[in-house]
C-alpha cells in the first residue's frame, strides 16, 4: 500500500519539498480549462466504523430510545414483530448496495458488535421478502448511509424491548 498524503499535514508535506513544487498533469487542465473532475482518493472511502458517542446520543435521541438502552453491545439481539420496520430497513440497505451489498453490510454490522449472531440470521431470512437487486456492494455505502443504518438499528432494539 504506497503512501497517502490525507494521512500528513500539509505544511509538513510543503516542508519536505523545500518549497519547490513541479507542475502536475493536473495542474496543466485546470490552467488550460479552468477546472478539474477530480476522483474522491481510494485510500479515503469511508468505511463502516461505530457512531462516535455523540453521534450515537443525537441518533438515539432522533429515534426516540433511550441512550442507556443502548449502552452495551450488541444493540440489536432480537428482531421486533414489527415486519414492516424490519424490511423497511432492508429495502434500504439493497437500494444502496444490491442484494450482496446489504448482505455484506449486515455481516460487517454484527462484526462490530450492532447485531447477534441469531439477529443477522434472522435478517438475512427477511432478505427472502426483498426484491432481487444488483448492486455495487459494501463499497456503494458511505458513511451516512452508515449512520442512517445505525438508527434503524436503534429503531429496531426499541421496538423489539
Amino acid at each position: 500500500m504506497g503512501l497517502d498524503p490525507n494521512d500528513y499535514d500539509v505544511e509538513e508535506l510543503r516542508s519536505i519539498t523545500d518549497g519547490e513544487f513541479p507542475e502536475a498533469g493536473f495542474e496543466r487542465r485546470v490552467k488550460e480549462y479552468g477546472f478539474l473532475w477530480a476522483e474522491p482518493s481510494e485510500f479515503r472511502a469511508l468505511g463502516v466504523e461505530d457512531p462516535t458517542p455523540e453521534q450515537r446520543r443525537r441518533l438515539m435521541e432522533l429515534e426516540g430510545v433511550d441512550p442507556a438502552a443502548l449502552s452495551t453491545k450488541p444493540y440489536l439481539e432480537r428482531l421486533p414483530e414489527d415486519d414492516d420496520a424490519v424490511l423497511d430497513w432492508l429495502e434500504f440497505l439493497v437500494a444502496t448496495g444490491g442484494n450482496e451489498g446489504a448482505l455484506e453490510a449486515l455481516e460487517r454490522y454484527q462484526t462490530l458488535g450492532w447485531l447477534t449472531d441469531d439477529a443477522e440470521t434472522d435478517l438475512r431470512g427477511y432478505m427472502l421478502g426483498v426484491g432481487r437487486r444488483d448492486g455495487d456492494g459494501l463499497e456503494a455505502f458511505d458513511r451516512a448511509d452508515h449512520l442512517l443504518s445505525f438508527a434503524y438499528v436503534a429503531r429496531l432494539a426499541a421496538l423489539a424491548e
